[in-house]
């Protein structure tokens, strides 16, 4: 929504809270680590996206049976690998995320057209 720096000082506080309770394969923790991967990328903090998106798409492949956020977490690191020049990876994670999003969301979703729109 644009509205990154806000996005910042509240996923940072949730993710602490999280952490504290020893949840690091909640599903919400993904969601959180994506919106924060997301707002550090629009706040020019490439190097500190990339760590978090690492962990949100590394705690993701531990646990298959979270699939609501897994084409938000590949589409954001989708972004992330087109801030940092890896243009054909960006392209292979947007398709894996466009992929996850049908399944998960269905074609017509907001975000899977977001992602078409971007593939095309």
């Amino acid at each position: 929504m644009g509205r990154a720096e806000e996005a910042l000082a509240q996923i940072e506080p949730a993710l602490q809270r999280y952490d504290a309770m020893d949840l690091p394969n909640d599903p919400d923790r993904l969601w959180a680590l994506s919106i924060l991967g997301r707002a550090r990328l629009e706040t020019g903090d490439v190097e500190g996206a990339g760590r978090v998106l690492r962990s949100a798409v590394e705690t993701d492949g531990l646990f298959p049976e979270h699939r609501l956020y897994v084409p938000i977490i590949h589409s954001t690191n989708a972004a992330w690998l087109a801030a940092t020049g890896e243009a054909e990876a960006a392209r292979e994670e947007l398709a894996a995320a466009l992929d996850a999003g049908r399944v998960v969301y269905g074609s017509d979703h907001p975000l899977v057209q977001r992602m078409m729109a971007t593939l095309d």
